[in-house]
């Protein structure tokens, strides 16, 4: 309850700099760029991506600077870590970016088909799909697989003592099950790399589920230091290899 009170708190305030202050000064009111400002910061608040299409001439800059200084603000008060980047691209992006929605194997056939190219997958991509060779070379895991609870699930959880006994014995192994099949999206055989990044806070060093993390893959190098995957791609890929 207290991390919602000030989250509203800092959406409040978008509305109070975009639709008071700023115009004291001049800024014209955009309703577009109140829109994207209130997305970012749910974005960072929640530890999500956001992907944002504005058209030229709405605020970007201040609807990210703003949702960013909020956040800071606002998540300093509850002590939390802040992990986050802003980027604002600039022209067409020259990769083509692909999502996985209703005809799934017909784009997983035209992402294929690209020398260099972004998929944004969900868990059913998991299962069932093959990236020959060294076709993946940066895997991102946004959150632990861990499963939707149904009906089914929750009759099942009765059979059990405690929530926690569930978890353990349940919903971990599951979570473990799916992330190694996740995991094998990118690393096929011995001679394939790739950087797989898990961002969810819970699997970092000192996280619930860190130990559980570690069991499910395979061994494997290892940071928590972006500079160290720089280094590492360099190492094993080429220029060539991108272009």
């Amino acid at each position: 309850m207290r991390e919602n009170h000030f989250q509203e708190q800092a959406h409040q305030e978008i509305d109070q700099i975009f639709r008071s202050l700023f115009p004291k000064y001049g800024m014209t009111i955009r309703e577009e760029q109140l829109r994207l400002c209130h997305q970012m910061l749910s974005a960072l608040w929640n530890g999500q991506i956001a992907l944002c299409d504005a058209a030229v001439g709405v605020g970007k800059t201040y609807a990210y600077l703003t949702a960013s200084l909020l956040f800071r603000k606002y998540s300093g008060v509850l002590k939390q870590p802040i992990r986050a980047v802003l980027r604002k691209l600039k022209g067409k992006v020259s990769v083509p970016i692909l999502r996985v929605w209703k005809d799934s194997q017909r784009v997983i056939r035209e992402f294929k088909g690209h020398k260099n190219a972004v998929l944004f997958a969900a868990g059913s991509c998991w299962e069932g799909m093959d990236f020959p060779g060294d076709m993946v070379s940066s895997l991102i895991i946004v959150r632990l697989p861990f499963p939707v609870p149904d009906p089914v699930r929750e009759a099942e959880r009765e059979r059990y003592q405690s929530l926690q006994e569930y978890i353990r014995q349940i919903v971990v192994p599951d979570m473990q099950l799916k992330l190694r099949q996740g995991f094998g999206r990118a690393i096929r055989t011995e001679n394939d790399t790739c950087v797989v990044s898990i961002l969810d806070s819970r699997a970092a060093r000192g996280g619930r589920y860190h130990e559980a993390v570690l069991e499910a893959l395979p061994r494997c190098r290892m940071t928590e230091d972006i500079g160290d995957v720089e280094r590492f791609i360099r190492e094993r890929k080429g220029i060539d290899y991108y272009m």
